[in-house]
């Protein structure tokens, strides 16, 4: 796949969080706070999967400003990567390293 200029959209509220996770398109969410060390390092593959992965939505959430997202998903650990399609998660762990989350990606774009 093609590498292009593409952000993850940050997110602000439960409202717009559930208006792109019920889409009927995968979106990975990485949940994070703007203090964490290991959220920080995350940060740019989170972003370099988004431009490799065009067929998927890429949403961050601060859980310290979008605290009501965190508290709904019952966020304990970040960061923390859920995917989600049509407003289910398809995918969850707060231990997902980089090479896990690629792959799990792939394999759900070719299912």
């Amino acid at each position: 796949m093609a590498e292009s200029e593409v952000h993850p959209t940050e997110v602000a509220n439960l409202s717009e969080f559930n208006e792109i996770i019920n889409q009927d398109k995968y979106t990975a969410v990485d949940f994070y706070t703007t203090w964490c060390p290991p959220c920080k390092a995350f940060a740019p593959v989170f972003t370099k999967y988004a431009g490799e992965f065009l067929d998927v939505n890429f949403v961050k959430v601060d859980i310290e400003k979008a605290s009501d997202v965190g508290k709904e998903y019952e966020i304990t650990s970040i960061p923390t990567v859920m995917v989600f399609k049509n407003g289910q998660i398809v995918e969850g762990h707060d231990d997902l390293n980089p090479p896990e989350l690629k792959r799990k990606l792939q394999a759900l774009l070719s299912a």
